[in-house]
């Protein structure tokens, strides 16, 4: 007796969801040095922070993409903590370095926030309105004497800090 087997073939579908944007190019930053110039000692005898005369305007922008595509763009900072306040960077090391000091930076923008004290140690991010048109942001940075920091001196200050952008 001759058996016969039948085989049926069964078959399954799944759907591919593919999701993304085409974009014209990726989004970057630019930001100038700031020129802090000569802030006399003598302007933090009695305040923690010298005069707005010498505090210094800077502008990051955001390049190669146009802005009110974006859902979101956002600026953190980090850089070496002066004196334990993770909101004053650490003057650079070095020979006939000050001490005493840091560098603070304040967001100073109509558009995208004011008054904010920075964080360095990445620990917030600073958020361009990307329901306007501006692509740069403007802060301001300014010495400034931390609390427990050691007795002033006067002598090179210079700091350095990197901004990172994140943007979807």
């Amino acid at each position: 007796m001759l058996l016969s087997a039948a085989c049926v073939a069964h078959g399954q579908t799944a759907t591919l969801n593919i999701t993304g944007r085409i974009t014209a190019t990726p989004c970057s930053i630019s930001v100038n040095a700031v020129a802090m110039g000569d802030v006399p000692i003598s302007e933090f005898t009695a305040s923690s922070t010298p005069a707005s005369q010498y505090w210094k305007p800077f502008t990051v922008t955001l390049n190669a993409c146009d802005i009110t595509t974006l859902q979101s763009a956002n600026l953190k900072f980090n850089g070496t903590l002066a004196y334990g306040s993770n909101t004053s960077l650490a003057l650079t090391a070095g020979a006939g370095t000050a001490t005493g000091f840091g560098v603070q930076v304040r967001t100073n923008d109509s558009v995208h926030g004011s008054g904010i004290t920075v964080r360095m140690d990445g620990g917030a991010s600073y958020p361009f309105n990307v329901n306007s048109t501006q692509n740069t942001f403007t802060f301001t940075s300014l010495y400034v004497k931390p609390v427990g920091a050691p007795a002033m001196r006067s002598g090179t200050a210079n700091a350095t800090a990197t901004i990172t952008l994140t943007y979807s």
